[in-house]
Formats: C-alpha cells, sequence, structure tokens
C-alpha cells in the first residue's frame, strides 16, 4: 500500500503539469487496480 500511495503522490504532481490527461491516466489507472 505505502507503495502505491508514492506512485499515488507522483501522479499527483503530474497531474498539476498535464491537467485532464493526468486525470484520465488516473482513471486508467484505477480500472486497472
Amino acid at each position: 500500500m505505502a507503495s502505491s500511495w508514492e506512485h499515488f503522490g507522483e501522479i499527483a504532481n503530474v497531474a498539476q503539469l498535464t491537467g485532464l490527461d493526468a486525470v484520465k491516466l488516473i482513471g486508467m489507472i484505477v480500472k486497472a487496480a
């Protein structure tokens, strides 16, 4: 769990940079998980 939270933090940083693309990326990750 801890490692996935670290990845989530990295994704959150990317989200701030990429915007909507990151939202789509997170959605894909949620479906994969």
